[in-house]
């Protein structure tokens, strides 16, 4: 008698029909997706633009600034959407309760 279905293919139905659907990322999730993207896109350009002065051509600030506008509307869209969680925006100083008091340590 024949062979109707492979093992291998007995196998992946066995497993599909007995695995549970993984659920769709959350909204923070997707919120930190969005703006790590974003990072890694912002230094992507920066980098790209360091290539070509590192190759003879002058800064060229308004390029500089465009890959930091990018990054600041990628953050803003992203809060837009919600999910987020509160964050103290682009360029503020860190909150007082996390500078360290760097008069107190003592080095050997």
């Amino acid at each position: 008698m024949k062979r109707l279905i492979s093992p291998a293919l007995a196998t992946f139905v066995a497993v599909t029909a007995i695995a549970r659907p993984v659920a769709g990322a959350t909204a923070a999730q997707r919120c930190a997706s969005t703006k790590i993207r974003a990072a890694g896109k912002k230094t992507a350009c920066l980098l790209s633009l360091d290539a070509k002065v590192a190759g003879g051509s002058p800064v060229d600030p308004t390029k500089v600034q465009k890959c930091k506008d990018k990054l600041a509307d990628s953050f803003a869209g992203a809060d837009r959407r919600g999910g987020c969680r509160a964050s103290r925006g682009l360029g503020q100083r860190p909150r007082s309760g996390v500078r360290v008091n760097l008069t107190r340590l003592s080095f050997l």
